[in-house]
């Protein structure tokens, strides 16, 4: 568990690292950072879901690929929302034996709202 969430933290950090570089010569308006979500209230997966796609819709050549938004989301989630997806994706290496909610933008919301709502 310590790995995956290493491997979160790294994410996350690329991320950011990416996006001020993208944005330090850009005149387009800067979104806010998106919050974490560890599904304890799971009203507040509306509001995540909105701020997720408010960041695609800002790095739209980013986040073209449903695999690199839900590569993205996954960075934010904690608690229990990313145990209820480590071992998937800790097993992830044959993609034969992937969950199509980890190729699937659409799959993985319907796994998200079946899950935590």
């Amino acid at each position: 568990m310590a790995v995956f969430h290493n491997l979160a933290v790294a994410v996350n950090r690329l991320s950011c690292s990416s996006r001020h570089t993208n944005n330090s010569s850009s005149s387009r308006a800067k979104v806010h950072e998106l919050d974490t979500f560890d599904g304890t209230d799971p009203k507040k997966l509306r509001t995540f879901l909105v701020q997720c796609k408010l960041c695609f819709q800002d790095r739209a050549k980013a986040f073209r690929q449903d695999r690199a938004r839900v590569t993205f989301t996954q960075s934010y989630l904690k608690g229990m929302m990313l145990e209820w997806f480590e071992l998937d994706l800790l097993n992830s290496g044959n993609p034969a034996d992937r969950p199509r909610w980890m190729d699937s933008w659409v799959h993985f919301i319907a796994e998200l709202q079946s899950t935590f709502c």
